[in-house]
């Protein structure tokens, strides 16, 4: 520790070491919180995170006495999104929040403390949703941790899920307009005399007081109209980050300095008026970009768009399927065995097992007894379960889910969205560059042009056309694909469906379809008792098979199933009225069993196959009725044009000859390949892709498919109705929609040519506006009004151009 002789900045928050400087590792910290977090960083190896500079963060030591009250088990949950046990998860919002290298830290904090397993940031709205193991780190220690190192977090008890759909008014941008505008009136008027007579009949009096008014008049417009420019600027170059705002706050302080050094000296009235028009116009861009904006917003519309239907039973009893979103607080709701629990619950039902892989990543079913909480997002293990609605549904919280669930976490990013964030990260120097080369020139040949030459330069660029680019791009698509039944997990994964150059089918329940009073049974006869079982565990499974099963039997009485489970690729078990019943995969039975399966012989040569056991023994032969799903063949057909296709299939290849002639006509039968368990599926996948030359698209229902689904480069789960949701896609397309499947995957792939187009206007109307503006054609004024425009068009570009693209294909 030293006295402080000279101006000193702390290595990691940037602030003057006002009262110490305290010198570590060849650094100097304005004070020990600062040091105490270097230190730290270091010892875990996050000193990447001060790879573009000082992280602009000064810690904050919260006292133990004052984050008391989050030990509290009711303000627990007001704040948990969800608890299980030790695991639980929360979203925090961040208002330190400001830069690359923030991001970077704060997605590392499992290496700040063991007890957080994973953290993700979303940037633009500052808010990170962290997922802790509260055996190792309780709330209010993880609370103290993010004070450390920071990033105090915004604590709301009273927190609403929904709240961020409401579009809500920048009041203090509508207030900072109408001072801009007043400022820019009342100096145009004062003006008004140098305008009509140049000064020439005005007394030298009268013109010096006009001048002094519109110098206080500025003083309000830059200090509070151009206040966010002006800080958002500092900082950016605080943090040795040059963003967008820096140009214009280059030209708002040059013409404000230029013109009061003018009125002060008595050598004019300066360019107050341009300056009052620049910030002005420029607000009112802002203003209007952020209308355009929320008037073409696709995250809202696509959060409506969410698919999951649930089961609600009516006071009679009945069951019917409605959209997650009508459900209210109180409503009782049927969840079958593998099916997503759409809200925060109670459970009615004796007990379940809930698997909350979804939420935290962890796979191991959660035990719960009747009236225990279930929260959103887990999935049922076992038997069919009721719960009682306690919360309105999220979908904005499962949407959230989908996108950082650790099962859709793929590292690929497009090559082109990798362009796009280079593009921009070198445009703002660029700028100052070429601004830099105008003022030298100007300043020798004419100087005084060269401070609104200059200015145009730095206004008239805009990075922002080509950063809109791709989001509203991919964006729009988004939303007319959620209009036609496709639901796609984000704008990224639209930029990777683009990139396939392959396609692969399952089939039983993406290419079939099942078909009413299509059971056929052969081998021993089935006493009533026993079939009524066998319909009860069918009840409990969403495979396609089993659905086809329950629904030939509608009548069948409800009875209770004991032990019920559902191994995927396999079968379905449990005990009814103490009969052990089975429905299983005939390739998965032992020799002899396979044997006395085939020795049924039956008259219908169906689709699908499932061996019925009884109390361990093989007991009948199953033989479903199916068909394939309605434009297949033309569909198949229409992708065969462009990409190779492959059938993955865990049935036997007694199809094989029918799929080859009529459904798949001129496909190699090589590319077929039946038999095939989930895990084989998903090694099939991953050897597809491992030379890095083909891209997989997957399309499969989500239920022995899922591994591959989340292997391949892009995974489309069939959704033959609304209640089965699978993570593991990155999009859902509805039954009724396979038809259209050619033509989403055409125009997923021209969205990247919508994309170079946007590119290529914005490159075009940035040098035009360029090289006008370097050879002082071009006002500053005029410059402010075309800025904002040239993100506007932009805008417009990309979502009238995937309009006509939907209508034109998709009708």
């Amino acid at each position: 520790m030293s006295s402080i002789t000279e101006t000193v900045t702390c290595y990691h928050c940037s602030e003057p070491c006002e009262d110490e400087i305290i010198h570590h590792d060849g650094h100097e910290f304005c004070c020990n919180g600062c040091s105490t977090v270097y230190q730290l960083l270091q010892d875990v190896g996050l000193d990447e995170a001060y790879a573009n500079g000082p992280l602009g963060i000064r810690p904050d030591v919260a006292k133990d006495q004052e984050l008391a009250y989050l030990d509290n088990e009711e303000v627990q949950e007001s704040l948990l999104d969800f608890s299980d046990g030790n695991m639980a998860r929360i979203t925090f919002e961040l208002p330190a929040i400001h830069c690359s290298a923030c991001v970077y830290l704060l997605e590392r904090l499992e290496k700040l403390n063991p007890g957080v397993k994973n953290c993700e940031v979303n940037f633009p709205k500052k808010r990170a949703n962290i997922l802790f193991d509260r055996s190792q780190i309780s709330l209010r220690q993880l609370v103290q941790l993010l004070h450390s190192i920071g990033y105090a977090p915004n604590l709301n008890l009273q927190k609403s899920t929904e709240k961020d759909d409401k579009p809500t008014t920048d009041r203090a941008l509508l207030y900072r307009i109408g001072v801009a505008g007043f400022c820019f009136g009342n100096i145009m008027l004062l003006s008004f005399p140098e305008y009509l007579l140049g000064g020439k009949e005005l007394e030298e009096n009268w013109s010096q007081l006009f001048n002094y008014l519109n110098l206080v008049l500025a003083l309000p417009l830059v200090l509070f109209a151009g206040r966010d420019y002006l800080l958002s600027a500092y900082k950016g170059l605080r943090v040795g980050h040059v963003n967008m705002d820096v140009p214009v706050s280059i030209g708002i302080l040059a013409i404000f300095f230029r013109s009061s050094y003018d009125i002060v000296m008595g050598l004019g009235p300066g360019f107050f008026d341009s300056l009052a028009g620049f910030i002005f116009f420029l607000l009112v861009g802002k203003w209007y970009q952020a209308k355009t904006y929320a008037g073409l917003s696709f995250e809202r519309d696509y959060r409506s768009f969410f698919p999951i239907a649930v089961n609600r039973i009516g006071e009679d009893g009945s069951v019917n399927a409605i959209m997650i979103k009508h459900l209210l607080k109180g409503d009782e709701i049927q969840i079958h065995n593998d099916e997503l629990i759409p809200c925060d619950c109670e459970l009615l039902s004796e007990k379940a097992s809930i698997d909350y892989s979804f939420v935290t990543g962890e796979a191991a079913p959660s035990s719960k007894a009747e009236g225990n909480r279930i929260y959103a997002g887990g999935k049922n293990r076992g038997s069919v379960i009721r719960l009682r609605v306690l919360k309105p549904v999220s979908s904005s919280y499962l949407t959230s889910l989908w996108n950082t669930s650790e099962t859709t976490n793929k590292e690929d990013v497009s090559p082109l969205i990798r362009f796009s964030d280079k593009v921009a990260s070198w445009f703002s120097a660029a700028v100052l560059t070429i601004a830099a080369i105008t003022a030298i020139y100007w300043w020798v040949v004419d100087p005084s042009n060269w401070l609104n030459t200059t200015t145009a330069v730095l206004i008239v660029a805009c990075p922002c056309a080509l950063a809109l680019s791709i989001p509203f791009t991919y964006g729009s698509m988004m939303r007319h694909f959620g209009r036609n039944g496709f639901f796609v997990r984000s704008v990224e994964a639209i930029a990777k469906l683009g990139e396939i150059t392959h396609v692969v089918f399952d089939k039983t329940g993406t290419i079939t379809i099942r078909q009413k009073g299509s059971v056929n049974f052969s081998g021993n006869k089935l006493s009533e008792d026993q079939l009524n079982a066998l319909v009860n565990i069918a009840r409990q499974s969403l495979h396609p098979l089993s659905k086809t099963f329950a629904a030939a039997f509608p009548k069948s009485p409800q009875q209770q199933v004991v032990g019920f489970t559902e191994n995927p690729g396999i079968g379905i078990y449990g005990m009814v009225n103490g009969i052990l019943v089975e429905l299983k995969n005939p390739n998965r039975l032992d020799e002899n069993q396979r044997k006395l399966f085939e020795s049924w012989k039956t008259e219908h040569h169906g689709m699908g196959q499932t061996a019925v056991i009884i109390d361990g023994k093989v007991w009948a032969r199953v033989d479903f009725t199916t068909s394939y799903r309605p434009g297949l063949k033309d569909t198949v057909h229409a992708i065969s044009e462009e990409y190779g296709i492959s059938l993955l299939s865990g049935d036997n290849d007694s199809e094989a000859a029918a799929l080859s002639n009529e459904v798949i006509a001129g496909i190699d039968r090589t590319h077929m390949h039946f038999e095939m368990d989930p895990h084989q599926k998903r090694e099939w996948v991953e050897e597809k892709q491992s030379d890095g030359v083909e891209q997989v698209l997957m399309i499969g229902d989500g239920l022995n498919d899922a591994g591959a689904l989340r292997e391949a480069h892009f995974g489309i789960s069939i959704a033959e109705d609304n209640s089965q949701f699978t993570p593991a896609s990155d999009g859902i397309l509805t039954a009724e929609s396979f038809k259209k499947l050619p033509e989403l995957i055409k125009l997923a792939k021209q969205s990247r040519n919508v994309v170079l187009g946007a590119f290529t206007l914005s490159l075009l109307y940035n040098i035009f506006g360029l090289a006008v503006a370097v050879q002082g054609l071009l006002s500053p004024v005029i410059a402010a009004i075309l800025m904002p425009l040239s993100s506007v068009s932009i805008v417009l570009f990309t979502t009238v151009t995937t309009a006509v693209m939907a209508k034109r294909k998709l009708g």
